[in-house]
């Protein structure tokens, strides 16, 4: 039997575009999705794409918009195998049900700034406690810490230290934490210095998810 020699093809695209399909899309070929770093391939010349790689190379400082979307992946990936995802035991597969809280604006220690959700400041619901297992945090300066805590009112002072966050870089840095937010209180921004300028600094961001109390 003569060999048959097939060149697949490499597309690149957003996670939200159509993939292509039919004649255009030898087997083999992939789809890169630029904005969560899947790479997809299809083994039958375009009906069906497969994710291959889940998590992709980072070379830029990723957003919190990148993160959530490449977490994404990565579920349909372990759900693929079998795999549920869990943090110390709450199941958060369904990331519709996850919030991202951001710091809009630079956060210092006579400065406090609260964490937004969708462009409002963030107040745990009455019925709820707000979990984070997950922050993106840029920091001023490399020995800063940066103080994640309740308050009474939308950006108040920090009445209850929640999580402490520091690795020594002012480079965006993602780190695994565990922190609970009471019931009906603003979760807050600040640092430990007092020095102007020594800052938490916008586009920080909390993930987590609402649990009942």
């Amino acid at each position: 039997m003569a060999k048959i020699v097939i060149t697949p093809r490499k597309f690149i695209g957003a996670s939200t575009d159509d993939k292509p399909s039919g004649a255009e899309v030898p087997l083999g070929s992939t789809f890169f999705e630029h904005d969560t770093h899947a790479l997809y391939i299809t083994y039958d010349d375009g009906t069906n794409w497969k994710l291959k790689e889940p998590w992709g190379e980072v070379k830029t400082s990723p957003t919190a918009n990148t993160v959530l979307a490449r977490l994404k992946a990565l579920e349909g990936y372990l759900a693929g195998l079998g795999y549920e995802f869990t943090i110390n035991g709450v199941n958060f597969n369904g990331y519709e049900k996850i919030k991202i809280l951001t710091l809009d604006a630079d956060a210092e220690d006579d400065d406090p700034q609260p964490l937004n959700f969708e462009g409002s400041p963030y107040k745990v619901p009455g019925t709820k406690v707000f979990i984070v297992f997950q922050a993106l945090v840029k920091l001023q300066q490399t020995d800063l810490i940066g103080r994640i805590g309740e308050a009474a009112s939308s950006g108040g002072v920090i009445s209850k230290e929640v999580l402490k966050l520091s690795n020594g870089t002012n480079l965006p840095f993602m780190t695994n934490c565990w922190g609970v937010f009471t019931a009906g209180k603003y979760i807050t921004a600040e640092t430990n210095s007092s020095n102007d300028n020594y800052q938490i600094m916008s586009g920080s961001a909390l993930y987590g998810v609402e649990v009942d109390a």
